[in-house]
């Protein structure tokens, strides 16, 4: 019985020093694979959903881990680099390199009392980013402000926001 029992052991020792262990990635590498492959998922072609007063074509290409874009409006053709930003895990927003706004005044809540204001005192110069948030194959951005806070970024889009969807 005693030999039994030592061969039985024998054999579980052999058995277990051939099986290799399973290569488990770190958690940190893991998470960098994954946002890869999320940022890889928004290359392609986005479109407005037939609106004729602000067709835009943006179409994002990926070329050695750097994107860039290629943006058409009715009244703009534009090629550019493309960066990504995030404050919070849950929002990614796609942030296209310059391209101008075509007004930009900014903060004018103050100046609303002065009737004399025209609108052009101390101009600051238009900004050159336009960011876009991203939500599966969407693409959002303000296009224009308000009262207190005037901008337009595409004159050409008569659209208080811009709906991009992936074709």
């Amino acid at each position: 019985m005693m030999h039994k029992f030592l061969f039985l052991i024998m054999i579980l020792f052999v058995v277990s020093c051939n099986q290799k262990p399973q290569h488990v990635p770190k958690k940190d590498t893991v998470v960098k694979k994954q946002a890869l492959k999320e940022i890889d998922t928004i290359s392609g072609i986005y479109k407005t959903d037939s609106i004729k007063d602000c067709e835009m074509t943006l179409q994002i290409t990926n070329r050695h881990g750097k994107y860039f874009y290629h943006l058409v409006t009715s009244e703009r053709n534009i090629k550019g680099k493309v960066h990504f930003e995030s404050d919070d895990p849950d929002e990614k927003y796609l942030v296209l390199e310059g391209i101008e706004w075509d007004e930009f005044a900014g903060d004018i809540s103050g100046k609303l009392d002065n009737d004399e204001w025209s609108g052009d005192e101390n101009p600051k110069d238009n900004p050159t980013e336009v960011s876009f948030s991203m939500q599966k194959d969407t693409l959002s951005s303000q296009n224009s402000g308000n009262a207190m806070n005037y901008y337009t970024v595409f004159g050409e889009c008569g659209q208080k926001y811009i709906l991009l969807t992936k074709r």
